[in-house]
């Protein structure tokens, strides 16, 4: 993933709109960076000692999946969307490296 950011995002079910839960992983000038791009609420957060890498976790709100696939898509960094229902997941900037 582009810059050593590891970033993944998994819907959170709700009644109204798209609420997404983003886990990124990276070394901290480039967490501050991710986190500050994706924006939301920080939920939680952590530190890998093998890695040394900061673990953040945000959640974000989204009126339609349209809107969430456009802000996806538009991220700098590649995102990977993990999904319950149908076990699968989708890349998004799979060529921003």
């Amino acid at each position: 993933m582009k810059g050593g950011i590891e970033a993944y995002a998994w819907r959170k079910e709700e009644k109204s709109g798209f609420l997404y839960i983003f886990q990124v992983t990276a070394m901290p000038t480039l967490l501050k960076q991710a986190s500050a791009e994706i924006g939301g609420k920080n939920v939680g957060q952590g530190y890998n000692a093998l890695t040394k890498k900061s673990i953040v976790l945000l959640e974000r709100e989204f009126s339609t999946r349209v809107e969430w696939v456009a802000f996806a898509k538009g991220l700098s960094f590649q995102i990977v969307e993990l999904s319950d229902k149908r076990e699968k997941k989708r890349t998004f900037n799979e060529r921003k490296r």
